[in-house]
């Protein structure tokens, strides 16, 4: 994790995004001299569990005046800081969206937060030294070399503390924010079903069935499935559902991360298992348990073991793709 000096802002480089902050320019266009303390990223990628110890930190209190306005979206930013062209929708394909926002109020706060979520997933985040004083405007940017994805994108700003040397920050009020779209045709799409998602790119579709879809990688190393099924269960059940044929044909099967997460904007479990096939392979599944509207959905993701920071990436952009509802 690495930060570098952009124009006049700042590079923060990320799992599959970037972050950026252009300094204030609301007197002049100055780099910022402020050295900004980065926190750890919401999961882009879906890591095992580790034995972390947070820090006890208090959250900021900013001033009650404390306010963000004028929030815009571009593509593009002019030497002196100004958006080209705003808009709050934009085509797939593009790889880096400007936020600008005018702000009062905030010369009480020694850090701030910046938050991207996806389809109401938070995806990225960022926690910065506030350099910008009381009043002014600043631009942010994120960044996918790969494309942004598709679907409604919420940027938040949030007052953050940090306790010194700390590797964690906690986040306080929300100050402000803004959403805008990226739109273009997914990858998948069912109206049955009411949802639709992005599969990894050059996965093929194999099966597709009345309660099921299957996709496959281009050199069969890897599988993904979308299952539904009546919802009868609590989510820890339906997860245990999921995960029992495969602990018939291992029973040596190792459960090696659980994690609570969202898909498609509704709450989620996900359970990683590594076990042995039947040609003795050492394979890892993640399957993630959702539920909505009295039907449960499955997602299953399929590989090699020694592919795991692979899969992880894969099942990472997978969810955030997934959008229920649109059929409305």
């Amino acid at each position: 994790m690495t930060w570098q000096r952009v124009r006049t802002g700042l590079f923060f480089g990320v799992v599959w995004l970037a972050l950026a902050a252009c300094g204030a320019s609301s007197t002049s266009q100055d780099v910022a001299t402020a050295s900004p303390t980065p926190s750890p990223q919401p999961s882009a990628t879906l890591p095992l569990p580790t034995d972390t110890v947070a820090p006890t930190v208090s959250p900021p209190t900013p001033t009650p005046d404390a306010a963000l306005s004028e929030v815009q979206f571009a593509l593009d930013v002019d030497e002196v800081g100004q958006l080209v062209y705003p808009a709050d929708a934009f085509v797939h394909g593009v790889t880096r969206v400007y936020v600008r926002f005018v702000y009062q109020g905030l010369a009480e706060l020694e850090h701030v937060t910046s938050v991207w979520s996806l389809n109401q997933n938070p995806v990225v985040s960022g926690t910065l030294t506030w350099d910008g004083g009381d009043a002014g405007n600043y631009v942010i940017w994120m960044e996918d070399p790969n494309g942004i994805g598709r679907g409604t994108w919420r940027w938040e700003l949030q007052a953050a503390r940090c306790a010194p040397g700390a590797a964690r920050c906690v986040a306080g009020d929300t100050l402000g924010g803004g959403t805008f779209v990226i739109s273009g045709e997914p990858g998948y799409l069912n109206a049955t079903w009411d949802l639709s998602f992005d599969p990894p790119a050059g996965w093929s579709l194999e099966l597709e069935a009345e309660n099921y879809v299957t996709f496959s990688s281009p050199d069969q190393r890897g599988a993904l499935a979308l299952r539904l099924a009546p919802l009868t269960a609590g989510l820890t059940e339906t997860l245990a559902a999921n995960l029992v044929p495969f602990q018939e044909n291992d029973p040596q099967a190792q459960v090696v991360a659980t994690q609570t997460l969202t898909m498609g904007g509704a709450p989620a479990l996900l359970q990683g298992v590594r076990y042995t096939d039947q040609d003795g392979a050492a394979q890892l599944l993640y399957v993630v348990a959702s539920s909505r509207d009295e039907v449960a959905y499955s997602l299953w993701l399929l590989g090699p073991v020694s592919e795991a920071e692979w899969l992880q990436t894969l099942l990472g952009a997978t969810l955030r793709s997934l959008r229920f509802g649109v059929n409305e």
